[in-house]
């Protein structure tokens, strides 16, 4: 079973696309074989993806999702509307795993490593040097989301340690 991490990245501020997004998530199942995703509950774009994985389970029968928080209050201070929302998309995952009861310094960079550690694969919604740089040190494949995001469908490329992309 391969298993992706989902991280957000840091750079950006387009939103993602649901239709594309959707489409390469099935892609991530069928062509990839990804049957376990670990996914960051960061309010933004990781809670919408989460949204997104839960959405597209019907058409990925063995797709098992785990819910990865930094810190047991991780939504302590969103409004009460994110943390419902929040605490509804991981009642309906597989798996919750909590990193650490309480908020401390560089937590976001622990939980990314602890992430991709896991995974055959790392899906970086944004742009982000930094999981980029551990990633290949890790020696784990990159598929990111890279150029223009409002045309129709943008590409996502296939990073790998010491080579050129590959498009997919």
């Amino acid at each position: 079973m391969k298993t992706c991490a989902f991280i957000a990245g840091s750079t950006g501020s387009e939103p993602l696309s649901e239709s594309f997004l959707k489409k390469q998530l099935a892609l991530l199942y069928t062509d990839f074989g990804v049957e376990k995703i670990l996914s960051g509950v960061h309010r933004g774009d990781e809670l919408y993806c989460l949204e997104k994985l839960l959405e597209i389970r019907g058409i990925c029968p063995n797709l098992r999702i785990c819910a990865v928080f930094i810190h047991e209050e991780e939504a302590a201070s969103w409004c009460e509307r994110d943390r419902e929302k929040l605490f509804r998309l991981v009642s309906a995952c597989d798996e919750e795993w909590i990193l650490r009861p309480f908020f401390g310094s560089e937590m976001l960079f622990q939980r990314n490593i602890l992430m991709m550690n896991e995974a055959d694969l790392v899906f970086l919604l944004k742009e982000d040097e930094e999981t980029e740089f551990w990633a290949s040190k890790m020696r784990k494949p990159v598929l990111k989301i890279a150029g223009n995001p409002r045309r129709l469908i943008p590409d996502i490329h296939l990073y790998r340690d010491g080579k050129t992309s590959i498009r997919c």
